[in-house]
């Protein structure tokens, strides 16, 4: 059997029953009933010192129980779901939140006749918010819990999943992540990967992996499903394949975060049953959100890319505060308008005040994030329309943060609202050395073929795919070469010509001045020496 996308998105609400482990060897029928017959998430016989998994609202995936029990009506009337057996479940060790909350993230394993479906919660404790993050640092192909998951379901290949025609492994938020490293290491026995909400990874994965990648495009075995309004998939760089958004729950929900539950793409049908909101396109801020992202990640050093994510999991995990870090005097907010109101002639001034007040090394931090930021809005990275949607979303997402969200973004617009014109990125000192050429020309190599066969048609700059004449295999080599490759050796020439044919003309322009000021220099001397005589 395969999954249909309301199957899949069901399958990964069950995944958050902190209890599911109670249920192995036994079908999903069974689980629904039971779950029907309770009260709570837990049987009246656990303390609640013991009752695990669900947060301070009593929700578990961003659900509460009367979501689940819906899940439960659901899958009951679903014969393909509700015989699946729950053959292993396997809790991930974690460790509390900060807060105090533990979660019982799963991994989880279900089979039917000639299918295996290996399943990945989302993201459970403290360290498993780090490994998130870690996920998308420079330098980093592979973390623990990637690992781990590939080791999980090589465990349960080997048990359950001998002679199986159909391998399906699926996973929400991380779980989607997890699934997803998985399906491309397995190097083609997964036959379907179910994203659901996942994040994406670093550019080093995808370079070291691009075979696999591209492997797996290629056989249309990735799929990703999301709310139009979720904000987990557009992290790090998205290995999406075939990708579906459902519309938003309307009215929005009041905490921002509900859209990430997967419980946000179903809605209670006329029948009484769950079924899959209309489809929609991404929103427009999702969107901004995700070019901008991609920006940070392509250009922000190293250092302060590891530190913005270690500060945005920590925020988001609930390990750290902007207290912890942000120390403004009382008075902050009124300074800021102020400054602003009386027209100040530096955006730079304001942004090095506001740095000031973070600690360190979140200052240098901050000074790059803004300027970056408006390296992109110089280029009209973020329509007018998506603008307010993703201020409105920052502080929705922070709250501890929402009051820097509009001076900030004042600080980074001041420059071009003064005079319209795009604002030249410098902030970065630009090196066209040797030997950075040398680099970007081996990079770029190693994703786009040097010396590619002659009888396909010709791709971007004149390269040529090593696929066949086939359009989907030509789109997804397209892909590989944008999205890897970034730019192609020829662009690279490009630049460097150009930049070096600038500095020649600069050098000859400043010749003659040169030679004026030495030999006014050099008569200063003499008269100087003359003087002195």
């Amino acid at each position: 059997m395969d999954l249909t996308e309301e199957q899949t998105v069901l399958l990964n609400c069950v995944l958050y029953d902190p209890t599911l482990d109670g249920f192995e060897g036994l079908t999903l029928w069974e689980w629904a009933k039971r779950i029907l017959a309770r009260k709570s998430w837990y049987p009246s016989n656990i303390p609640p010192e013991q009752q695990y998994g669900v947060d301070g609202n009593q929700r578990s995936g961003g659900m509460t129980f009367e979501e689940m029990q819906n899940v439960a009506k659901t899958i009951l009337a679903d014969p393909a779901l509700y015989s699946l057996r729950i053959a292993n479940v396997t809790p991930r060790p974690t460790t509390s939140n900060k807060d105090g909350w533990h979660p019982v993230p799963n991994n989880a394993t279900f089979t039917a006749p000639g299918t295996i479906i290996v399943a990945y919660m989302g993201t459970g404790g403290g360290d498993e918010w780090y490994d998130n993050g870690q996920g998308g640092y420079s330098g980093t192909t592979d973390t623990p819990d990637q690992k781990n998951a590939l080791i999980y379901f090589n465990q349960m290949m080997a048990l359950y999943g001998q002679g199986c025609p159909t391998v399906i492994t699926t996973g929400h938020s991380k779980g989607g992540n997890l699934a997803t490293y998985v399906a491309i290491l397995s190097g083609g026995v997964v036959t379907h990967s179910y994203n659901v909400d996942g994040q994406g990874f670093s550019y080093e994965f995808m370079l070291k992996y691009r075979d696999l990648i591209d492997q797996a495009l290629r056989d249309g075995v990735l799929t990703t499903y999301a709310c139009a309004m979720d904000f987990v998939n557009i992290l790090f760089a998205a290995i999406m394949g075939q990708t579906f958004y459902t519309q938003a729950p309307d009215p929005p929900p009041d905490d921002v975060t509900l859209y990430h539950s997967p419980y946000s793409m179903l809605e209670v049908g006329p029948d009484g049953k769950l079924h899959l909101r209309p489809p929609a396109e991404q929103d427009p801020a999702i969107t901004a959100a995700d070019s901008f992202i991609d920006y940070v990640q392509k250009f922000m050093s190293p250092d302060n890319f590891q530190l913005l994510c270690q500060m945005a999991v920590g925020l988001a995990g609930g390990e750290l505060s902007i207290d912890d870090i942000f120390h403004p005097p009382s008075n902050w907010v009124e300074i800021i308008a102020k400054l602003i109101g009386a027209g100040v002639s530096s955006s730079i001034e304001v942004l090095q005040l506001v740095a000031s007040w973070f600690d360190e090394p979140y200052d240098g931090l901050i000074i790059e994030l803004c300027t970056l930021l408006e390296a992109f809005l110089s280029v009209g990275g973020i329509g007018p329309d998506a603008e307010d949607g993703l201020k409105t979303l920052l502080k929705q997402l922070f709250p501890g943060m929402a009051k820097l969200v509009d001076p900030i973004w004042w600080i980074v617009t001041k420059t071009l609202k003064d005079d319209g014109a795009p604002v030249p990125y410098s902030a970065i000192a630009r090196d066209y050395s040797q030997s950075v050429y040398d680099e970007l020309i081996k990079l770029v190599d190693a994703v786009v073929p040097v010396n590619p066969p002659t009888n396909n048609p010709a791709v971007v700059d004149g390269f040529k795919p090593q696929l066949g004449q086939d359009e989907e295999d030509r789109e997804q080599y397209y892909w590989l070469c944008i999205k890897l490759g970034q730019v192609t050796r020829q662009q690279i020439d490009r630049i460097f010509t150009d930049v070096r044919e600038e500095d020649s003309l600069h050098a000859s322009s400043m010749s003659p001045l040169t030679q004026g000021m030495e030999t006014t220099l050099l008569n200063l001397k003499l008269f100087l020496s003359g003087f002195g005589g």
